[in-house]
């Protein structure tokens, strides 16, 4: 505005001498400005008045009523604190435990951690799903380490029916391998839902330095698609046909929802696994395959070979009917890549860049790979990016499935670093 006045200003046969002249208001005009200007304060001062008047009416009605007294304000305020979703959640946890069990008796052990007055060693694994039923039985082995005298035993189990369930003491003999033919009664079976909790009194005071072999039934429901953890079903379509796979994902504390267990990350085993199937499905876990044997009717049971020792929440299985497309790293060890069949032509980035991480791992980290394979596998329906199983590692389709006609660089990138984590995890 001021370059605009004093180019104006410049104009031929005009008068103004400087800016000033044209922005200072006469005499009349400052009249006017100051009769407005009273005009304008009187009027937003008694609309000011009238709203703090209302203000004070509303106020006036709204208090209490002057039968409560002072101390029952006081509750009324106690009543009804502030709170947030924080607040309501730590308030939950802090709700007293009962400790009582599901039969209403007393639940002996008090604590949210499993006693460590047993160690396990070591599980064997039945398993039978029937992916057309939802559901599955089996039975455990659980080979324990009794590192101080006790009289019971504690481990987890979630969401399972228990049955049958036996506890063996080993017998000395020469060959040095525990041989589990003394048997020992159990007095007391409680189960505590709320900590996922099983305990087992027994008749004999089990002592320090002895093996005990716990064998437990147990059967349940293939989860659905809610959580997606434990061991899950779920479904996909080829060319309009609904197909089913069931998969497990443990992480961190979902093999009790599986199988009973010693489900703590620091309480490692190792797994010996069978697994029953029809003819039409295959069979995958942590290590690879020993033998596959006739079952009953037209099943058959494929037997795998034992993990390493490791953490059950580590531990992964899987049933279903995809294809496969492998490699071999330069010191032999296999490479697979599963998928459902219309999608296994996805899994060629996947496939080179895990063999040729395995082999830079084995340099980098200066110790080599130390499984027999490794095996990769894109679930349809999984709640995480991708999961670290040992030997049997699980994605996202997206995350592992790569379409050169249709996917992005970006895309890409994304697979290759998704898996190089993965396989990291592998050695630590």
């Amino acid at each position: 505005m001021d370059q605009e006045v004093e180019e104006v200003s410049f104009l031929p046969g005009e008068v103004i001498l400087n800016k000033k002249a044209v922005y200072e208001p006469t005499k009349g005009q400052r009249f006017r400005q100051i009769v407005c200007s009273r005009g304008w304060a009187i009027g937003i001062l008694l609309f000011m008045g009238s709203v703090m008047i209302s203000i004070a009416v509303i106020a006036a009605f709204a208090r209490p009523s002057s039968d409560s007294s002072p101390t029952q304000c006081s509750s009324s305020a106690q009543e009804k604190p502030s709170t947030s979703k924080t607040d309501t959640a730590i308030a939950t946890q802090k709700e007293p435990q009962t400790y009582i069990a599901t039969n209403g008796e007393p639940f002996p052990w008090k604590n949210l951690r499993l006693p460590r007055t047993v160690i396990p060693e070591s599980y064997g694994i039945f398993f039978h799903a029937n992916l057309t039923e939802s559901n599955f039985i089996g039975n455990i082995h659980m080979s324990l380490k009794v590192v101080q005298d006790t009289d019971f035993i504690v481990f987890h189990s979630k969401d399972l029916n228990i049955s049958n369930v036996k506890v063996f003491v080993s017998v000395s003999n020469s060959s040095g391998i525990p041989s589990f033919t003394q048997e020992v009664t159990v007095l007391k079976e409680l189960q505590y839902p709320r900590n996922e909790q099983y305990y087992l009194g027994l008749a004999t005071h089990l002592q320090e330095s002895t093996f005990v072999q716990v064998q437990v039934d147990f059967r349940g429901s293939l989860e659905g698609l809610t959580n997606m953890r434990g061991f899950y079903k779920s479904s996909y379509t080829i060319n309009g046909e609904e197909r089913f796979i069931a998969s497990t994902h443990f992480e961190a504390s979902a093999a009790r929802n599986a199988f009973p267990c010693f489900d703590e990350p620091d309480l490692k085993v190792t797994v010996t696994m069978s697994m029953v199937r029809d003819p039409k499905y295959i069979t995958l876990f942590n290590t690879p395959l020993k033998r596959t044997a006739p079952h009953h009717g037209n099943l058959l049971v494929d037997e795998y070979e034992e993990t390493v020792k490791m953490s059950t929440y580590l531990v992964a299985f899987v049933i279903c009917d995809f294809k496969n497309i492998s490699a071999k790293t330069k010191d032999g060890k296999m490479v697979r890549v599963f998928a459902s069949e219309d999608k296994i032509n996805m899994g060629k980035v996947a496939l080179d860049a895990t063999v040729a991480l395995l082999e830079y791992y084995s340099t980098f980290f200066g110790t080599p790979y130390p499984l027999p394979k490794q095996d990769l596998i894109a679930i349809p329906n999984f709640a995480a990016g991708a999961m670290e199983n040992w030997g049997l590692i699980t994605f996202r389709e997206r995350s592992l499935l790569y379409d050169p006609e249709l996917s992005t660089a970006s895309a890409k990138v994304y697979i290759v670093s998704t898996v190089a984590h993965e396989l990291a995890h592998q050695w630590f």
